[in-house]
């Protein structure tokens, strides 16, 4: 009975995170085919890659310096931000991190860490 209840809570945990993970990437797809591809190609530049930070990354955003998960923005609505580092290409290889503001399954803004000139 003991092995049956570790077994079905292995399975949920492991479906919990990888549906999460899921969730996430599509997110980061989503936010680049919309906003940040055509945003680069605007100015000229080719877009080459992603990685997304990890849940605690927050790359050249320096909005955590201490640890914290902030599920619920001030307004009360339910918030997450998920941070990427985004390769581009202009004369020279450079990159950059973007960070995604999302409410529920929308994607609410997208700021960049560079500014664009």
């Amino acid at each position: 009975m003991n092995f049956l209840f570790i077994g079905i809570a292995i399975i949920f945990f492991g479906t919990f995170i990888s549906i999460n993970i899921l969730i996430v990437r599509l997110t980061i797809k989503s936010a680049l085919k919309k906003f940040v591809i055509p945003k680069l190609q605007s100015y000229g530049l080719t877009f080459v890659d992603y990685k997304w930070l990890g849940p605690f990354g927050t790359g050249d955003f320096n909005d955590n310096n201490y640890f914290t998960i902030k599920m619920v923005s001030n307004t009360g609505k339910p918030s997450m931000s998920i941070y990427a580092n985004v390769y581009y290409q202009d004369t020279e290889n450079k990159s950059m991190t973007i960070r995604i503001d999302t409410f529920l399954f929308t994607i609410e803004r997208v700021n960049y860490s560079v500014e664009f000139k």
